[in-house]
């Protein structure tokens, strides 16, 4: 049990309930923005925000 936990424990330093979308989720969200000013399709920003939020609160 302990190992595993060692293993959870963030190696970086960085305070627990940092959050952070990392690249991935950052051009994700630009390149959404970019496609809503394009096509004029407000569905496109709100998946894709629904998306990176929920990855941020499931890996952070």
């Amino acid at each position: 049990m302990l190992a595993v936990r060692e293993l959870a424990e963030p190696s970086s330093g960085s305070p627990r309930g940092e959050c952070c979308a990392g690249p991935i989720g950052v051009a994700a969200v630009f390149y959404a923005g970019l496609a809503r000013q394009r096509t004029d399709m407000a569905e496109i920003w709100s998946m894709t925000s629904l998306l990176v939020f929920t990855s941020v609160v499931m890996h952070a």
